[in-house]
């Protein structure tokens, strides 16, 4: 189950990736039990880095989905729209969560009532954070100081003012983002080049070209060291997360990720310990043949 580059004990920190944080809050048992087994009897932190990324994918993906119902002023239309537009701008594992949100909105009572699926919609939003951060409860230090990842709503009763709010300071956060981007990137430039450490060369691509997430990684990367920009972006944030991720964990933590696409790759140049959760399908597979074995 796990891949682990360095020896870690069962007690060890471990620290989640996003994919991570959708097993745990949206996906198939067997994912969850493969993450808490992965974990052992160690603990498992996350960054307010994947914290924000979570919020950038889901969290505001899902007050999007309460706009458009709102605008269309039809459930049924409203989310017809956004599974329309949902499978283009999310990756698979996100437009499952979603498709599970919208599933379960489409099955309560009086589901088509726009105002009750509103009020139900945005009771739900607010759960969904504080979901996450009860699940979550250990945090490891954000080298970027991730504005969007410390988001929160009032710990009061849910109002619609609430949705709006947080939407416009995402928002606003987006368009001038005050974090730690730029000085992330200069001090993990030197901290590369001080190692001898070649993450994004023609050989590395060459080395990992079957891993098409780490290669997608890699154009972003060279853009990132090439850019003249003076002030931090959110833009390079949404598409280098992976890099950041396997870049932040203090020494000593074990990275827990279920994408073997750019994790593997990253975690081993790297030289930090990985925990790869198998995908669902290897998952059952393995389940079916236990049970098969037991039964015969």
């Amino acid at each position: 189950m796990t891949t682990k580059n360095q020896p870690t004990s069962s007690t060890d920190t471990h620290y989640a990736d996003t994919t991570v944080v959708y097993y745990r809050l949206h996906s198939h048992s067997l994912l969850k039990e493969a993450v808490t087994t992965a974990v052992g009897k160690g603990t498992l932190a996350v960054s307010n880095f994947v914290r924000g990324e979570y919020i950038r994918g889901y969290v505001i993906g899902l007050m999007e989905l309460y706009f458009v119902i709102k605008e269309e002023q039809s459930v049924e239309n409203g989310i017809h729209l956004f599974n329309g537009e949902m499978g283009t701008r999310h990756p698979r594992k996100v437009a499952n969560a979603f498709q599970s949100a919208t599933s379960w909105l489409g099955s309560l009572e009086d589901a088509m009532d726009v105002e009750k699926t509103l009020r139900r919609l945005g009771e739900h939003i607010r759960a969904t954070l504080i979901l996450f951060d009860m699940t979550f409860i250990r945090r490891a230090r954000d080298p970027l100081n991730c504005a969007i990842g410390v988001l929160s709503f009032p710990s009061v009763t849910y109002q619609e003012n609430h949705l709006l709010d947080f939407y416009e300071e995402y928002q606003r956060i987006r368009d001038d983002p005050d974090c730690d981007q730029c000085e992330f990137r200069r001090k993990q430039q030197a901290k590369l080049s001080e190692a001898g450490i070649d993450l994004y060369s023609q050989i590395q691509q060459q080395k990992y070209e079957h891993c098409k997430g780490y290669v997608q990684q890699i154009n972003w990367i060279e853009k990132a060291v090439r850019s003249p920009k003076s002030k931090p972006t959110c833009w390079y944030c949404d598409r280098l997360g992976d890099t950041i991720i396997a870049l932040s964990p203090p020494d000593g933590l074990t990275i827990v990720s279920g994408d073997s696409q750019s994790f593997p790759p990253l975690a081993d140049i790297l030289g930090k310990p990985l925990a790869l959760i198998p995908s669902l399908n290897t998952l059952k597979a393995q389940r079916d043949q236990t049970t098969e074995h037991l039964g015969s």
